[in-house]
């Protein structure tokens, strides 16, 4: 265990900060979430909605992040090394620990406490699809767990993962893919590998095993977040994201895996799936004329719609399925907000993507500057609490986002016990690059490439 983790715990146990609870944890989840909510300021409400990257190490107690956790009361923070979050070198495991549980502690000290959600972009096949790569079980790509045609190998996979993630304190995975790759195009190199397979069927059966597993291996203290809603497939190396599909084509091959997920419930009733990225895709022929193009589906709430009109996706979305949005500062998204000055309309950007029906709005790629990135940050969510205080339309429907994220927090720490949120690090190197983690990876690869190298 590091200097700097061992004192980090012993702070926390002398200000007390373990047995820290916003609210007695008698009753059900409907009661303690409405006890929650009712104690929350507005400007907390409206924090949650955001999950936010900045860059520069998040270790240091003066990284903007900081201010925007206590001030802007944020619900999350997705971590990147591409930002300088961490590194992957050195002993890369205890400095992600050192991270999340000071982010955590930081999180404990607010009135009311909620867990923030710590993700990672964790999708195999190492940079630039996998964010932690030093120290970290060696994670094949999708394409090969989907080629292993064994599902109790790739559950397998997922549990290792679950584990590894859960022991440094990261409790949201960003993927895997959901994708159905319609037809194989070598010509795009390692981007097709990033799918489970070509067969719908089979992307649902690998990616149910591969989720099990992540729930498994993490004790129940990991959202996964898979993408792209509903489905890139078709998409797959084209540089300007557009396809031509109908609302068949999507029912009958690309929507597949995640109607599948989505009516797939754990031991606990709660659906296997409870949260899905959204694609920047721009789609042809769906839900309006043949020849008229959405606007990015992230951004276009009458595509949404018609999907969230589908029986499966509105039974999924009244039982709590939260949607989770691209980083803001995506090159698609950034391309449709910036004005004839240059400047991106971030506010604009931020406001219909929630209101196209994204819970979850990820502020990421804002700026290189950190200290810039954070006021950009700043100002999208100062602009959604006025809104908030003057608009009883807009604030009704950031209640009802709040309370589905609360929700999926409550599943990962019931009561929301900080002793639960804390990361454990007395367990970190029994949990992570273990021989028994390594050993699912081969015996996985082994697999596969037998299955491959077939004729």
């Amino acid at each position: 265990m590091s200097r700097w983790i061992r004192w980090a715990l012993a702070i926390a146990l002398a200000l007390g900060l373990f047995p820290i609870a916003p609210v007695a944890a008698q009753g059900g989840e409907d009661e303690f979430i409405a006890r929650l909510l009712a104690q929350m300021p507005p400007e907390a409400k409206v924090g949650q909605l955001f999950l936010v990257t900045l860059p520069g190490p998040i270790a240091r107690p003066d990284h903007p992040l900081r201010s925007l956790l206590t001030e802007q009361r944020i619900g999350g923070v997705v971590l990147s090394p591409d930002q300088g979050n961490f590194t992957n070198l050195g002993d890369t495991p205890s400095e992600l620990l050192s991270v999340t549980l000071s982010l955590q502690q930081q999180a404990a000290t607010l009135t009311p406490f909620i867990p923030l959600f710590i993700g990672l972009r964790q999708q195999g096949d190492g940079p630039p699809f996998s964010a932690w790569t030093g120290g970290a079980m060696p994670l094949p790509s999708p394409l090969a767990m989907g080629a292993t045609w064994d599902p109790e190998r790739v559950q397998a996979v997922g549990q290792a993962l679950g584990e590894e993630l859960q022991a440094v304190g990261v409790n949201l995975l960003l993927g895997p893919p959901l994708d159905v790759l319609l037809e194989p195009r070598p010509e795009i190199g390692d981007v097709g590998a990033q799918t489970f397979g070509g067969d719908p069927q089979w992307v649902s059966r690998i990616a149910r095993a591969y989720l099990n597993g992540l729930l498994a291996g993490s004790g129940g203290r990991l959202l996964v977040a898979p993408g792209s809603f509903p489905g890139d497939g078709r998409a797959y190396g084209r540089a300007e994201r557009t396809v031509v599909l109908t609302k068949e084509d999507l029912a009958a091959f690309d929507l597949v895996p995640f109607l599948e997920l989505m009516r797939t419930s754990t031991e606990t009733g709660r659906p296997l799936l409870r949260a899905v990225q959204v694609s920047i895709v721009r789609v042809r022929g769906f839900g309006g004329s043949a020849q008229e193009w959405t606007r990015p589906l992230a951004v276009d709430g009458n595509a949404l719609g018609t999907l969230f009109a589908l029986p499966e996706v509105k039974t999924w979305r009244d039982s709590g399925g939260v949607l989770l949005s691209p980083p803001l500062g995506h090159p698609v998204l950034r391309a449709l907000y910036t004005d004839e000055q240059g400047e991106v309309d971030f506010r604009r950007a931020a406001l219909d993507a929630f209101m196209a029906g994204n819970d979850l709005i990820w502020l990421g790629d804002l700026h290189a500057n950190p200290g810039e990135a954070a006021r950009r940050a700043t100002e999208i969510i100062r602009f959604f609490s006025e809104k908030y205080s003057t608009d009883l339309a807009f604030q009704n429907l950031v209640n009802g986002a709040v309370a589905r994220i609360l929700r999926l927090k409550y599943a990962l720490y019931p009561g929301f016990a900080a002793g639960a949120v804390f990361p454990n690090a007395q367990q970190l190197r029994q949990a992570v690059g273990t021989p028994a983690h390594l050993q699912a990876v081969r015996h996985a690869l082994e697999l596969s490439l037998i299955h491959i190298s077939e004729p």
